[in-house]
């Protein structure tokens, strides 16, 4: 197989792999507290998922690791609630660099954190289970902190 129909499986795999996650969890992506003023700081919910997908092609294992929405974006002040529901994989402990977060997110349950973004800039979401490649990762989502 030719490195470049490789990469052509590998992209359409990851592909597939979010349109089932959004198939999977009606409610991924929704921001809770879309619509309302944005002079002063504001609750933001947001609800995300995991997403674990393992196939093989030509006796090539394939796999692929992601947070649902892979980013989002809230303002400095904003009290962030994440819901996130751990839809594949066994369990997903991770932490939010730069925050004190940590959390675990299994299978079949609904796992809550908050905090205050009282800092701008972008901060990672990071499964400690795949972090690097050689761990099948990076399973990492993004979290945008813009200023006031």
């Amino acid at each position: 197989m030719s490195t470049r129909r490789y990469w052509l499986y590998l992209v359409v795999l990851l592909f597939l792999a979010g349109v089932v996650t959004v198939w999977k969890a009606p409610f991924v992506a929704r921001d809770a507290s879309a619509g309302q003023p944005t002079a002063s700081s504001q609750e933001k919910k947001f609800y995300m998922v995991t997403g674990e997908f393992k196939g093989r092609y030509q006796g090539k294992k394939l796999e692929a690791y992601r947070w649902d929405p892979g980013m989002i974006v809230v303002h400095q002040g904003d009290r962030v609630h994440l819901m996130i529901r751990g839809v594949s994989g066994k369990e997903h402990p991770f932490s939010i660099e730069g925050y004190n977060v940590r959390g675990n997110v299994r299978q079949g349950h609904m796992t809550h954190v908050s905090f205050t973004a009282n800092k701008p800039g972008t901060f990672q979401l990071i499964c400690h289970t795949h972090p690097t490649a050689e761990t099948n990762g990076p399973m990492i989502g993004y979290i945008v902190v813009l200023p006031r």
